[in-house]
């Protein structure tokens, strides 16, 4: 059977979040709080060492690491919620990316301002 994108619930999800619109803005930041706790913390799983998102992923039943996967797999019944996980750091990593620029460019115009 061929892949047909126009088929019924083959993209459940959206295909990207955009931070200039406010609601997409809303989600991802609501995502940060929600990962937020899980960028700090390790934890040994099988004899892999998690952290941050890949931690977040794991605890939230996403992907699993067991003997047969000790690299991981997706949980295939939660497909969908991993993309929109995905999705969703995808576009958090973005937002930090804009901050730390925005930060660095404060700075400068206080540096210019100072002298």
């Amino acid at each position: 059977m061929a892949f047909d994108k126009n088929q019924e619930n083959v993209f459940k999800s959206r295909e990207r979040y955009d931070l200039d619109d406010p609601e997409d803005r809303k989600v991802v930041r609501e995502f940060e709080a929600e990962v937020q706790p899980y960028l700090d913390q390790k934890k040994e799983v099988l004899g892999t060492m998690l952290k941050g998102f890949e931690l977040y992923l794991h605890e939230k039943r996403l992907l699993r690491y067991s003997e047969n996967y000790p690299e991981g797999a997706v949980n295939a019944s939660r497909l969908n919620e991993f993309r929109e996980a995905s999705m969703k750091i995808y576009t958090l990593r973005e937002l930090w990316d804009r901050r730390d620029a925005a930060e660095k460019h404060e700075t400068e115009n206080i540096e210019r301002i100072a002298q």
